[in-house]
Protein backbone atom coordinates (compact mmCIF):
# COMPACT_ATOMS: atom_id res chain seq x y z
CA UNK A 1 0.00 0.00 0.00
CA UNK A 2 3.07 2.57 1.24
CA UNK A 3 4.48 1.72 -2.44
CA UNK A 4 1.53 2.08 -4.23
CA UNK A 5 0.97 5.87 -2.64
CA UNK A 6 4.12 6.43 -3.40
CA UNK A 7 3.66 5.88 -6.97
CA UNK A 8 0.93 8.13 -6.72
CA UNK A 9 2.50 10.77 -5.33
CA UNK A 10 5.55 10.65 -7.55
CA UNK A 11 3.05 10.74 -10.52
CA UNK A 12 1.11 13.89 -9.40
CA UNK A 13 4.69 15.79 -8.70
CA UNK A 14 6.06 14.83 -12.03
CA UNK A 15 2.25 16.30 -13.89
CA UNK A 16 2.87 19.60 -11.51
CA UNK A 17 6.27 19.72 -12.88
CA UNK A 18 5.80 18.77 -16.25
CA UNK A 19 2.39 21.58 -15.69
CA UNK A 20 4.56 24.13 -14.24
CA UNK A 21 6.06 27.35 -15.27
CA UNK A 22 2.96 28.84 -16.75
CA UNK A 23 3.12 25.67 -18.88
CA UNK A 24 5.75 27.37 -21.28
CA UNK A 25 6.74 24.17 -22.14
CA UNK A 26 3.97 23.69 -24.57
CA UNK A 27 4.54 26.99 -26.15
CA UNK A 28 8.05 26.90 -26.98
CA UNK A 29 7.96 24.73 -29.95
CA UNK A 30 5.17 26.31 -31.36
CA UNK A 31 5.95 30.07 -30.23
CA UNK A 32 3.66 32.70 -32.04
CA UNK A 33 2.15 32.73 -35.17
CA UNK A 34 2.09 35.80 -36.63
CA UNK A 35 0.03 36.51 -40.22
CA UNK A 36 0.62 39.75 -42.15
CA UNK A 37 -2.82 41.60 -43.32
CA UNK A 38 -4.29 44.56 -45.22
CA UNK A 39 -7.64 45.76 -43.92
CA UNK A 40 -9.07 45.32 -47.49
CA UNK A 41 -8.94 41.49 -47.22
CA UNK A 42 -12.07 41.28 -44.66
CA UNK A 43 -13.57 43.59 -46.44
CA UNK A 44 -13.22 43.60 -49.83
CA UNK A 45 -15.58 46.83 -51.06
CA UNK A 46 -13.56 48.99 -49.38
CA UNK A 47 -10.61 51.16 -50.98
CA UNK A 48 -10.32 53.75 -48.67
CA UNK A 49 -9.74 53.85 -44.78
CA UNK A 50 -10.61 56.03 -41.54
CA UNK A 51 -9.33 54.95 -37.87
CA UNK A 52 -12.22 55.53 -36.02
CA UNK A 53 -11.66 54.78 -32.26
CA UNK A 54 -11.44 50.89 -31.42
CA UNK A 55 -12.00 50.06 -35.50
CA UNK A 56 -11.90 51.68 -39.08
CA UNK A 57 -14.57 52.62 -41.80
CA UNK A 58 -14.35 51.57 -45.48
CA UNK A 59 -15.24 53.29 -47.96
CA UNK A 60 -15.60 52.77 -51.67
CA UNK A 61 -14.11 55.68 -52.92
CA UNK A 62 -12.06 58.88 -51.83
CA UNK A 63 -15.07 60.51 -51.17
CA UNK A 64 -16.35 58.95 -48.26
CA UNK A 65 -20.01 59.76 -48.79
CA UNK A 66 -21.44 56.11 -47.25
CA UNK A 67 -19.57 53.64 -44.90
CA UNK A 68 -19.21 50.59 -47.31
CA UNK A 69 -18.20 48.47 -43.83
CA UNK A 70 -16.17 48.14 -40.87
CA UNK A 71 -12.86 46.56 -39.83
CA UNK A 72 -11.26 45.97 -36.64
CA UNK A 73 -8.88 43.90 -34.56
CA UNK A 74 -10.61 42.04 -31.76
CA UNK A 75 -7.51 42.38 -29.36
CA UNK A 76 -8.90 46.09 -29.30
CA UNK A 77 -12.16 45.19 -28.01
CA UNK A 78 -12.32 41.76 -26.06
CA UNK A 79 -10.01 39.91 -23.96
CA UNK A 80 -11.18 36.19 -24.63
CA UNK A 81 -8.36 33.65 -24.05
CA UNK A 82 -7.55 30.92 -26.30
CA UNK A 83 -6.41 27.50 -24.79
CA UNK A 84 -2.76 28.79 -24.53
CA UNK A 85 -3.74 31.19 -22.10
CA UNK A 86 -3.43 33.96 -24.82
CA UNK A 87 -5.43 35.44 -26.82
CA UNK A 88 -6.57 35.44 -30.42
CA UNK A 89 -6.09 38.89 -32.25
CA UNK A 90 -8.61 37.99 -35.72
CA UNK A 91 -9.01 40.90 -37.78
CA UNK A 92 -13.32 40.78 -38.97
CA UNK A 93 -14.74 42.77 -41.80
CA UNK A 94 -18.74 43.44 -41.50
CA UNK A 95 -20.41 45.59 -43.73
CA UNK A 96 -22.90 47.98 -42.82
CA UNK A 97 -26.32 45.74 -42.57
CA UNK A 98 -23.76 43.71 -40.26
CA UNK A 99 -22.99 40.69 -42.27
CA UNK A 100 -19.66 39.49 -42.05
CA UNK A 101 -17.52 39.63 -44.66
CA UNK A 102 -14.67 38.03 -43.96
CA UNK A 103 -12.21 36.95 -41.09
CA UNK A 104 -8.36 36.47 -41.13
CA UNK A 105 -6.37 34.94 -37.83
CA UNK A 106 -3.51 37.71 -37.36
CA UNK A 107 -2.29 36.20 -34.04
CA UNK A 108 -2.21 33.16 -32.04
CA UNK A 109 0.06 30.81 -29.58
CA UNK A 110 -1.97 27.58 -30.23
CA UNK A 111 -0.44 24.64 -30.04
CA UNK A 112 -2.76 22.93 -32.01
CA UNK A 113 0.24 20.92 -34.55
CA UNK A 114 0.61 19.04 -31.34
CA UNK A 115 -2.81 17.34 -32.54
CA UNK A 116 -1.23 16.62 -35.70
CA UNK A 117 -3.70 20.03 -37.81
CA UNK A 118 -2.24 22.43 -39.69
CA UNK A 119 -2.91 25.89 -39.15
CA UNK A 120 -5.33 25.58 -42.35
CA UNK A 121 -7.31 24.14 -39.87
CA UNK A 122 -7.96 27.14 -37.90
CA UNK A 123 -8.14 29.55 -41.53
CA UNK A 124 -11.01 26.64 -42.51
CA UNK A 125 -13.39 27.20 -39.46
CA UNK A 126 -13.13 31.06 -38.72
CA UNK A 127 -14.44 31.34 -42.80
CA UNK A 128 -17.51 29.81 -41.90
CA UNK A 129 -18.25 32.82 -40.51
CA UNK A 130 -18.75 34.72 -43.76
CA UNK A 131 -22.24 35.37 -44.38
CA UNK A 132 -23.15 35.58 -40.93
CA UNK A 133 -24.99 38.12 -39.32
CA UNK A 134 -23.64 39.43 -36.22
CA UNK A 135 -27.27 39.43 -34.45
CA UNK A 136 -27.64 36.01 -35.46
CA UNK A 137 -27.16 33.21 -32.76
CA UNK A 138 -24.40 31.10 -33.74
CA UNK A 139 -23.39 27.35 -32.11
CA UNK A 140 -20.75 25.27 -32.25
CA UNK A 141 -22.09 22.08 -33.30
CA UNK A 142 -22.34 18.78 -36.14
CA UNK A 143 -25.48 19.14 -36.14
CA UNK A 144 -28.56 21.84 -37.10
CA UNK A 145 -29.89 23.02 -34.25
CA UNK A 146 -33.33 24.63 -34.42
CA UNK A 147 -32.81 29.21 -34.13
CA UNK A 148 -29.08 29.19 -34.55
CA UNK A 149 -26.53 28.84 -37.48
CA UNK A 150 -24.49 25.78 -36.79
CA UNK A 151 -20.16 26.31 -37.54
CA UNK A 152 -18.26 23.19 -37.28
CA UNK A 153 -15.82 22.96 -34.69
CA UNK A 154 -12.33 22.06 -34.94
CA UNK A 155 -12.22 18.14 -34.46
CA UNK A 156 -9.52 17.69 -30.97
CA UNK A 157 -9.32 21.49 -30.47
CA UNK A 158 -12.71 22.37 -28.59
CA UNK A 159 -11.52 25.01 -27.08
CA UNK A 160 -9.51 26.84 -29.28
CA UNK A 161 -13.19 26.72 -31.17
CA UNK A 162 -14.73 28.04 -28.69
CA UNK A 163 -12.56 31.05 -27.55
CA UNK A 164 -12.47 32.33 -31.39
CA UNK A 165 -16.51 31.72 -31.47
CA UNK A 166 -16.12 34.31 -28.30
CA UNK A 167 -13.84 36.85 -29.93
CA UNK A 168 -15.51 37.25 -32.83
CA UNK A 169 -19.13 37.27 -31.84
CA UNK A 170 -18.30 39.64 -28.77
CA UNK A 171 -15.79 41.91 -30.71
CA UNK A 172 -18.50 42.11 -33.65
CA UNK A 173 -21.23 43.09 -31.64
CA UNK A 174 -19.94 45.51 -29.65
CA UNK A 175 -19.21 47.58 -33.36
CA UNK A 176 -22.41 46.83 -34.33
CA UNK A 177 -23.67 48.40 -31.44
CA UNK A 178 -21.27 51.31 -31.46
CA UNK A 179 -22.04 52.24 -35.40
CA UNK A 180 -25.92 51.77 -35.09
CA UNK A 181 -26.39 48.41 -36.60
CA UNK A 182 -27.52 46.22 -33.11
CA UNK A 183 -30.17 47.74 -30.74
CA UNK A 184 -29.51 47.11 -27.27
CA UNK A 185 -31.90 44.14 -26.94
CA UNK A 186 -30.17 42.18 -30.49
CA UNK A 187 -27.09 42.20 -27.96
CA UNK A 188 -28.62 40.14 -25.00
CA UNK A 189 -28.15 36.79 -24.46
CA UNK A 190 -31.55 36.96 -22.73
CA UNK A 191 -34.90 37.43 -24.56
CA UNK A 192 -38.56 37.36 -24.05
CA UNK A 193 -40.01 34.16 -25.54
CA UNK A 194 -41.16 34.03 -29.07
CA UNK A 195 -43.12 31.05 -28.17
CA UNK A 196 -46.95 31.47 -28.01
CA UNK A 197 -48.92 29.50 -25.70
CA UNK A 198 -52.73 29.90 -24.40
CA UNK A 199 -53.07 30.72 -21.41
CA UNK A 200 -55.57 32.86 -18.59
CA UNK A 201 -55.37 35.57 -16.84
CA UNK A 202 -55.38 33.17 -13.51
CA UNK A 203 -52.38 31.27 -15.07
CA UNK A 204 -50.57 34.10 -16.57
CA UNK A 205 -51.30 35.36 -12.53
CA UNK A 206 -50.29 31.97 -10.62
CA UNK A 207 -46.86 31.58 -13.68
CA UNK A 208 -45.76 35.46 -11.72
CA UNK A 209 -46.03 37.37 -14.94
CA UNK A 210 -48.94 39.66 -13.19
CA UNK A 211 -47.14 42.17 -11.07
CA UNK A 212 -48.91 43.62 -8.47
CA UNK A 213 -49.27 46.16 -6.08
CA UNK A 214 -51.80 46.63 -3.33
CA UNK A 215 -51.78 49.43 -0.70
CA UNK A 216 -54.73 49.82 1.78
CA UNK A 217 -56.86 52.32 2.94
CA UNK A 218 -55.04 52.56 6.30
CA UNK A 219 -51.81 53.22 4.49
CA UNK A 220 -53.02 56.59 3.68
CA UNK A 221 -54.88 57.09 7.14
CA UNK A 222 -58.23 56.40 6.07
CA UNK A 223 -60.44 54.04 7.20
CA UNK A 224 -60.71 50.39 6.12
CA UNK A 225 -63.91 50.80 4.31
CA UNK A 226 -62.63 54.15 2.36
CA UNK A 227 -61.44 52.62 -1.27
CA UNK A 228 -61.12 55.53 -2.62
CA UNK A 229 -57.83 55.92 -0.59
CA UNK A 230 -56.84 52.44 -1.89
CA UNK A 231 -54.34 51.77 -4.59
CA UNK A 232 -54.49 48.78 -6.74
CA UNK A 233 -52.64 48.63 -9.39
CA UNK A 234 -51.56 45.32 -11.70
CA UNK A 235 -49.09 45.27 -14.80
CA UNK A 236 -47.37 43.05 -17.44
CA UNK A 237 -44.77 42.96 -19.41
CA UNK A 238 -46.18 42.24 -22.99
CA UNK A 239 -43.05 41.33 -24.73
CA UNK A 240 -43.46 37.36 -25.07
CA UNK A 241 -46.73 36.69 -27.01
CA UNK A 242 -47.69 34.41 -24.13
CA UNK A 243 -48.19 37.32 -21.86
CA UNK A 244 -48.76 40.15 -24.89
CA UNK A 245 -51.47 38.09 -27.21
CA UNK A 246 -53.10 36.85 -24.65
CA UNK A 247 -54.02 39.35 -22.80
CA UNK A 248 -54.62 42.01 -25.66
CA UNK A 249 -55.59 40.01 -28.47
CA UNK A 250 -53.85 39.30 -31.63
CA UNK A 251 -54.59 42.59 -33.46
CA UNK A 252 -53.78 44.87 -30.41
CA UNK A 253 -50.82 42.62 -29.63
CA UNK A 254 -49.84 43.09 -33.56
CA UNK A 255 -49.74 46.37 -33.37
CA UNK A 256 -47.89 46.80 -30.02
CA UNK A 257 -44.94 44.22 -31.88
CA UNK A 258 -44.94 46.52 -34.73
CA UNK A 259 -44.10 49.40 -32.81
CA UNK A 260 -41.63 47.81 -30.55
CA UNK A 261 -39.71 46.48 -33.69
CA UNK A 262 -39.93 49.91 -35.28
CA UNK A 263 -38.79 52.06 -31.94
CA UNK A 264 -36.89 49.58 -29.76
CA UNK A 265 -37.33 49.02 -26.31
CA UNK A 266 -40.32 47.09 -24.34
CA UNK A 267 -44.04 47.53 -23.97
CA UNK A 268 -45.89 47.50 -20.30
CA UNK A 269 -49.52 47.06 -19.65
CA UNK A 270 -50.65 49.03 -16.41
CA UNK A 271 -54.35 48.36 -15.22
CA UNK A 272 -55.94 49.96 -11.99
CA UNK A 273 -58.55 49.27 -9.90
CA UNK A 274 -57.89 51.39 -6.55
CA UNK A 275 -60.20 54.80 -6.16
CA UNK A 276 -56.51 56.44 -6.55
CA UNK A 277 -55.69 56.63 -9.96
CA UNK A 278 -52.20 55.65 -10.98
CA UNK A 279 -52.18 58.12 -13.86
CA UNK A 280 -53.17 60.97 -12.51
CA UNK A 281 -53.83 64.35 -14.21
CA UNK A 282 -49.98 65.14 -14.94
CA UNK A 283 -50.20 63.83 -18.45
CA UNK A 284 -53.24 65.82 -19.37
CA UNK A 285 -51.62 68.49 -18.22
CA UNK A 286 -47.76 68.49 -19.48
CA UNK A 287 -47.92 65.35 -21.14
CA UNK A 288 -46.28 63.29 -18.47
CA UNK A 289 -47.25 60.45 -16.49
CA UNK A 290 -45.37 61.72 -12.89
CA UNK A 291 -47.15 58.84 -10.97
CA UNK A 292 -45.49 55.95 -12.45
CA UNK A 293 -41.51 55.14 -12.96
CA UNK A 294 -39.66 52.00 -13.30
CA UNK A 295 -36.42 51.61 -11.81
CA UNK A 296 -34.00 49.16 -13.43
CA UNK A 297 -30.09 49.12 -12.08
CA UNK A 298 -30.27 52.36 -10.69
CA UNK A 299 -31.86 53.94 -13.82
CA UNK A 300 -35.43 55.51 -14.11
CA UNK A 301 -37.65 55.01 -17.05
CA UNK A 302 -40.40 57.50 -17.15
CA UNK A 303 -43.30 57.83 -19.44
CA UNK A 304 -44.94 60.52 -21.84
CA UNK A 305 -48.40 61.29 -23.32
CA UNK A 306 -46.55 59.93 -26.61
CA UNK A 307 -45.44 56.50 -25.05
CA UNK A 308 -49.13 55.51 -24.46
CA UNK A 309 -52.07 54.09 -25.89
CA UNK A 310 -55.43 53.98 -23.79
CA UNK A 311 -56.67 49.91 -23.29
CA UNK A 312 -58.75 49.88 -20.02
CA UNK A 313 -60.43 46.33 -21.04
CA UNK A 314 -58.51 42.68 -21.08
CA UNK A 315 -59.01 39.73 -23.41
CA UNK A 316 -58.89 37.30 -20.77
CA UNK A 317 -62.66 36.78 -19.28
CA UNK A 318 -61.23 36.01 -15.88
CA UNK A 319 -59.76 39.44 -16.13
CA UNK A 320 -60.25 42.61 -13.38
CA UNK A 321 -62.48 44.58 -14.72
CA UNK A 322 -60.37 47.66 -14.51
CA UNK A 323 -60.95 51.33 -13.99
CA UNK A 324 -58.21 52.16 -15.85
CA UNK A 325 -55.21 51.09 -18.12
CA UNK A 326 -52.95 50.97 -20.52
CA UNK A 327 -50.15 49.88 -22.84
CA UNK A 328 -46.62 52.17 -22.08
CA UNK A 329 -43.86 51.64 -24.36
CA UNK A 330 -40.23 51.39 -22.19
CA UNK A 331 -37.16 53.05 -23.62
CA UNK A 332 -34.74 50.40 -25.33
CA UNK A 333 -32.31 50.95 -22.43
CA UNK A 334 -35.04 48.54 -20.21
CA UNK A 335 -34.40 45.04 -20.02
CA UNK A 336 -36.96 43.26 -19.87
CA UNK A 337 -35.73 39.69 -18.58
CA UNK A 338 -34.15 41.63 -15.97
CA UNK A 339 -35.91 42.78 -12.71
CA UNK A 340 -37.03 46.04 -11.88
CA UNK A 341 -38.94 47.95 -9.72
CA UNK A 342 -42.68 49.12 -10.36
CA UNK A 343 -42.69 52.83 -8.30
CA UNK A 344 -46.47 54.40 -8.10
CA UNK A 345 -46.14 58.13 -6.44
CA UNK A 346 -49.55 58.86 -5.32
CA UNK A 347 -50.86 62.36 -3.49
CA UNK A 348 -53.16 61.70 -0.29
CA UNK A 349 -54.54 63.92 2.42
CA UNK A 350 -54.13 63.65 6.18
CA UNK A 351 -57.15 65.54 7.74
CA UNK A 352 -56.45 68.93 6.08
CA UNK A 353 -52.75 68.14 5.32
CA UNK A 354 -51.64 66.84 1.75
CA UNK A 355 -49.03 64.48 1.61
CA UNK A 356 -47.64 62.31 -1.33
CA UNK A 357 -46.67 58.50 -0.62
CA UNK A 358 -44.28 56.29 -2.73
CA UNK A 359 -44.88 52.39 -2.69
CA UNK A 360 -42.81 50.04 -4.61
CA UNK A 361 -43.48 46.68 -6.21
CA UNK A 362 -40.95 44.22 -7.26
CA UNK A 363 -40.68 42.08 -10.81
CA UNK A 364 -38.88 39.82 -12.54
CA UNK A 365 -40.15 37.79 -15.83
CA UNK A 366 -40.57 34.43 -14.92
CA UNK A 367 -38.30 31.74 -16.65
CA UNK A 368 -40.96 30.13 -18.79
CA UNK A 369 -41.12 33.38 -21.06
CA UNK A 370 -37.50 34.04 -21.51
CA UNK A 371 -35.02 32.10 -23.59
CA UNK A 372 -31.53 32.47 -23.55
CA UNK A 373 -28.73 31.38 -25.92
CA UNK A 374 -27.23 27.59 -25.15
CA UNK A 375 -23.51 27.50 -23.44
CA UNK A 376 -21.66 26.09 -25.65
CA UNK A 377 -21.18 22.94 -23.48
CA UNK A 378 -24.73 22.19 -22.94
CA UNK A 379 -25.43 21.44 -26.65
CA UNK A 380 -22.47 19.16 -27.12
CA UNK A 381 -24.32 17.13 -23.63
CA UNK A 382 -27.44 17.09 -25.49
CA UNK A 383 -26.19 16.18 -28.95
CA UNK A 384 -23.95 13.63 -27.04
CA UNK A 385 -27.06 12.19 -24.45
CA UNK A 386 -27.21 8.47 -25.75
CA UNK A 387 -23.16 7.89 -26.03
CA UNK A 388 -22.80 9.98 -22.53
CA UNK A 389 -25.44 7.61 -21.09
CA UNK A 390 -23.79 4.78 -22.28
CA UNK A 391 -20.92 5.59 -20.67
CA UNK A 392 -22.59 6.61 -17.62
CA UNK A 393 -23.83 3.16 -17.36
CA UNK A 394 -20.49 1.90 -18.51
CA UNK A 395 -18.60 3.70 -15.48
CA UNK A 396 -21.45 2.89 -13.24
CA UNK A 397 -21.05 -0.81 -14.06
CA UNK A 398 -17.07 -0.77 -13.06
CA UNK A 399 -17.20 0.91 -10.09
CA UNK A 400 -19.77 -1.57 -8.84
CA UNK A 401 -18.07 -4.41 -9.49
CA UNK A 402 -14.77 -2.73 -7.96
CA UNK A 403 -16.60 -1.95 -5.06
CA UNK A 404 -18.29 -6.05 -4.91
CA UNK A 405 -15.16 -7.02 -6.51
CA UNK A 406 -15.12 -9.98 -3.50
CA UNK A 407 -18.39 -11.17 -4.43
CA UNK A 408 -17.89 -11.40 -8.02
CA UNK A 409 -14.11 -12.67 -8.04
CA UNK A 410 -14.72 -16.17 -10.08
CA UNK A 411 -15.87 -14.22 -12.69
CA UNK A 412 -12.93 -11.56 -12.88
CA UNK A 413 -11.35 -12.97 -16.25
CA UNK A 414 -15.50 -12.07 -18.03
CA UNK A 415 -15.31 -9.02 -16.48
CA UNK A 416 -11.75 -7.73 -17.44
CA UNK A 417 -12.32 -8.85 -21.15
CA UNK A 418 -15.84 -7.54 -21.15
CA UNK A 419 -14.01 -4.15 -19.51
CA UNK A 420 -11.32 -4.04 -21.81
CA UNK A 421 -13.98 -4.80 -25.28
CA UNK A 422 -15.97 -2.14 -23.97
CA UNK A 423 -13.59 0.03 -23.64
CA UNK A 424 -11.21 -0.05 -26.34
CA UNK A 425 -13.82 -0.53 -29.08
CA UNK A 426 -16.66 1.25 -28.01
CA UNK A 427 -15.00 4.56 -25.97
CA UNK A 428 -12.11 4.04 -27.86
CA UNK A 429 -13.21 3.46 -32.06
CA UNK A 430 -16.73 4.16 -31.95
CA UNK A 431 -16.88 6.97 -29.19
CA UNK A 432 -13.48 8.46 -29.39
CA UNK A 433 -13.87 9.07 -26.33
CA UNK A 434 -9.73 8.57 -25.33
CA UNK A 435 -8.19 12.22 -24.24
CA UNK A 436 -6.60 13.95 -26.87
CA UNK A 437 -2.93 15.47 -26.37
CA UNK A 438 -4.65 18.88 -26.20
CA UNK A 439 -7.10 17.94 -23.93
CA UNK A 440 -4.49 16.64 -21.73
CA UNK A 441 -2.78 19.60 -21.71
CA UNK A 442 -5.73 21.53 -21.24
CA UNK A 443 -5.61 20.04 -17.67
CA UNK A 444 -2.36 19.85 -16.86
CA UNK A 445 -2.28 23.91 -17.86
CA UNK A 446 -5.63 24.15 -15.30
CA UNK A 447 -3.52 22.49 -12.84
CA UNK A 448 -0.59 24.88 -13.22
CA UNK A 449 -2.36 28.38 -13.08
CA UNK A 450 -5.26 26.23 -9.94
CA UNK A 451 -7.91 27.55 -12.75
CA UNK A 452 -10.52 25.48 -13.68
CA UNK A 453 -13.09 26.66 -16.52
CA UNK A 454 -16.25 24.76 -16.06
CA UNK A 455 -17.38 25.55 -19.46
CA UNK A 456 -14.11 24.38 -21.20
CA UNK A 457 -14.34 21.00 -19.30
CA UNK A 458 -17.46 20.45 -19.67
CA UNK A 459 -17.48 20.68 -23.11
CA UNK A 460 -16.37 17.14 -23.38
CA UNK A 461 -18.75 15.22 -21.94
CA UNK A 462 -17.33 11.42 -22.16
CA UNK A 463 -13.63 12.99 -21.46
CA UNK A 464 -15.39 14.76 -18.61
CA UNK A 465 -16.95 12.02 -16.94
CA UNK A 466 -13.84 9.86 -17.57
CA UNK A 467 -11.99 12.27 -15.82
CA UNK A 468 -14.67 12.44 -12.76
CA UNK A 469 -14.11 8.57 -12.59
CA UNK A 470 -10.44 8.53 -12.86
Amino acid sequence: MTRGWGWAFGLLVGLWAIAGSGFAWAQIPFGEQRIEYELSDVLPGASVFDRVDTHWRGYATELRTNPVGYVFLTDDLVDTPGYSGKTMNTLVGIDSRGTITGIKLIRHSEPIVLIGLSEDAIHDFTAQYAGTHIADRVLISHEPQSGYVVIDGISGATVTAVAENATILEASRLIGRAEGILTAAQMRSRRPSPVFRAHTWSQLDSYGAIGALRVTPDAFGASDGDEAQSVDVRFALLDPPSIGRNLLGERLFNIVRARVARDGGSALYIGGLGGLSFKGPGFARGGIFNRVVLEQDGRLFTFKDTDHISAPALIPVDAPSFREGGIFFVAEAFDPTAPFSFRLTVPYRIRDERTYGTFVANYQLPDRFVESDRPFWVARWQTNRMASLFTMLLLTTILAAFTFRQRVLRHRKLLHRSTAVLAAVVLGVVLKAQPSTTQLLTLFGSMSRLEFPAEIFLSEPLIFMLWIVT
